[in-house]
């Protein structure tokens, strides 16, 4: 809806980024040491893949596709879902963006000359990162969420434009914006404590 022109997503998209790297870095990063503590015996990864694995026997592949099978099936369970081309369709493409993303910082860092982490689409830091690159992009390089974050963006005022639905929007009532910043605010926390 940011895309669309809607004032009021665009502030909740701004509180909730801003509110995560709070939470990352800044002064509310005691509250998620405080609750996720690192300790001596933590594990290595913390893919439900590998979870999965170690509670099977299966192999983390094996386990991957089990687990992807399962919520793709799942899915296609609801009638209305599987009748509807337009919601299967772009649910494929949103998966294959998921997994191109993966892909490609995976190539990216095995062909590169630089280490990169390999990651894919998120959005709750990466808005952050994203605002924080608009004031010092000088010094400062894009990264793969940035990128991610801008291209929706710019992807979404595309596509309303071109479909003739951008429309300015904003919020009539301000207890209604006080409820959604609050509201922007502790998804950003949540995204990262979660």
């Amino acid at each position: 809806r940011v895309g669309g022109g809607d004032l009021r997503s665009l502030l909740i998209v701004l509180v909730m980024g801003i509110s995560a790297y709070i939470t990352l870095g800044g002064p509310l990063s005691g509250l998620r040491i405080w609750t996720f503590g690192a300790s001596e015996d933590a594990i290595d990864t913390q893919s439900f893949a590998h979870l999965f694995a170690d509670m099977t026997g299966y192999s983390i592949a094996g386990s991957g596709i089990s687990i992807g099978v399962f919520i793709l099936a799942l899915t296609l369970s609801n009638r209305t879902m599987r009748l509807s081309f337009s919601h299967v369709f772009w649910g494929a493409i949103a998966g294959g963006a998921i997994v191109s993303g993966w892909a490609g910082t995976q190539w990216v860092a095995s062909t590169g000359f630089e280490a990169i982490p390999i990651v894919s689409h998120t959005f709750s830091a990466p808005i952050g990162e994203t605002v924080l690159y608009a004031m010092t992009s000088s010094g400062n390089t894009i990264s793969f969420g940035t990128g991610s974050v801008l291209g929706v963006v710019l992807g979404a005022l595309i596509g309303s434009l071109l479909k003739g639905q951008f429309r300015w929007e904003s919020c009539d009532d301000p207890r209604e914006l006080r409820r959604q910043i609050l509201g922007a605010a502790l998804m950003g926390i949540g995204a990262v404590v979660a």
